[in-house]
């Protein structure tokens, strides 16, 4: 049963992740999960956790604590290996923001005030326009990738940003 709750887990959270990945939804609680990342900010494995954990818990009333503890098992790889796809494997992620001037303060703030993000400022020209312009390099760990780019779009409506996987992030001699 064991074997059977582990790859059922790893196979269903990377199919779950081509689908989101492909911009598809299979129907159902996707839906309330979708809500979930949009308005909380959480990562859709990590939204798909809380929604399949109620479930799994009401599902108590009718099944025994052995069958509950495969169903966590289950929604818990589920979750790791959904984000997994989305996300890559790397453990931090390079944000490349150009915004507008007036939004570049208000931005570096709100990266600044997040735990274990860096951010660099670099001036910069516009390729096409030749106008002045501020680029801002951030590097986040990939825990906190939702939570940034959401936060980008309520600073800037018209926020370009561009995200690279950093698979090695060095500061003064310590690996992040």
């Amino acid at each position: 049963m064991i074997v059977i709750a582990i790859l059922g887990g790893v196979f269903a959270g990377i199919g779950y992740g081509l689908i989101y990945k492909s911009n598809f939804s299979t129907g159902g609680t996707d839906v309330i999960i979708g809500i979930i990342c949009k308005y909380l900010k959480f990562s859709m494995g990590n939204a798909g956790l809380i929604v399949n954990a109620i479930i799994v818990g009401i599902g108590k009333i009718a099944f025994p604590w052995s069958t509950i503890l495969y169903g966590v098992l289950v929604s818990y790889l589920i979750s790791i290996f959904t984000d997994k796809v989305l996300l890559g494997i790397s453990k931090s992620k390079a944000f490349y923001i150009v915004s507008n001037k007036k939004k570049d303060d208000m931005i570096r703030n709100f990266l600044v005030s997040l735990p274990g993000v860096g951010v660099t400022v670099i001036d910069a020209e516009g390729g096409y326009s030749s106008d002045s312009q501020t680029l801002l390099l951030a590097v986040v760990p990939t825990s906190n990738y939702f939570v940034v780019k959401e936060g980008l779009k309520e600073i800037d409506r018209n926020v370009f940003f561009l995200v690279c996987d950093s698979y090695e992030v060095r500061n003064s001699g310590d690996d992040l």
